[in-house]
C-alpha cells in the first residue's frame, strides 16, 4: 500500500516535469500576446493622434487543463465612458477556422476575446510561415484576417 509521503513525492515530480514543459508553451503564448498588443498599440497610436483612447495592460489568471494555471497580459482600451479589453481565454482552444491560402479548417493556436462583457469577437491566432495570423471572428459570418481596417472596424463598433 502506497503511503501518504510516496503519493506526494510522486505527485510532486510528475507536477515538477509537466510545469518545466509547459513553461515554454505558456512562454511562447505570452510572446505572441505582447507581439500582438504592440502592434494593436502602433494602429492605435497612428489613428487617435488627439489621444482619446486611454490603453493599458493588466494580468488575467487562465486556467487550462493541459498547462494549469498562469497569468497572461490582457489590453485595455477605454474612451468617452466605454471600455473593451482583449483577454486571452485559452492557448489551447477548441476553435477552428480557415488559415489564409489554406483550403482545410486548422485548430488555432490560441485564442483571445475582444469584449465589453456584453458582446464579443473572437480572435485566432494561427502560425504562418512569416510568423502569426491572426483571425477575428464575429460569430456570425466568416473570420477576415486581422488587419488595422478590420480591427478598426470592430472597435468603432463597440463604442457607437
Amino acid at each position: 500500500m502506497t503511503t501518504l509521503t510516496e503519493f506526494l513525492r510522486e505527485k510532486a515530480a510528475k507536477h515538477a516535469a509537466e510545469s518545466a514543459k509547459n513553461e515554454g508553451i505558456i512562454k511562447e503564448w505570452d510572446d505572441a500576446l505582447r507581439r500582438l498588443y504592440a502592434q494593436v498599440r502602433d494602429w492605435l497610436v497612428a489613428s487617435d493622434p488627439d489621444r482619446v483612447l486611454s490603453v493599458d495592460e493588466s494580468s488575467t489568471d487562465i486556467h487550462e487543463e493541459a498547462l494549469g494555471r498562469y497569468k497572461v497580459p490582457r489590453l485595455n482600451i477605454k474612451a468617452l465612458g466605454q471600455w473593451v479589453s482583449l483577454i486571452p481565454k485559452a492557448r489551447f482552444t477548441v476553435g477552428t477556422a480557415y488559415p489564409p491560402q489554406k483550403t482545410t479548417p486548422e485548430r488555432a493556436a490560441g485564442r483571445v476575446d475582444i469584449t465589453n462583457e456584453a458582446r464579443r469577437h473572437v480572435l485566432y491566432r494561427f502560425h504562418g510561415p512569416n510568423g502569426d495570423v491572426w483571425l477575428i471572428d464575429d460569430l456570425k459570418s466568416s473570420p477576415v484576417e486581422l488587419n488595422r481596417e478590420n480591427f478598426e472596424a470592430v472597435l468603432m463598433s463597440y463604442f457607437r
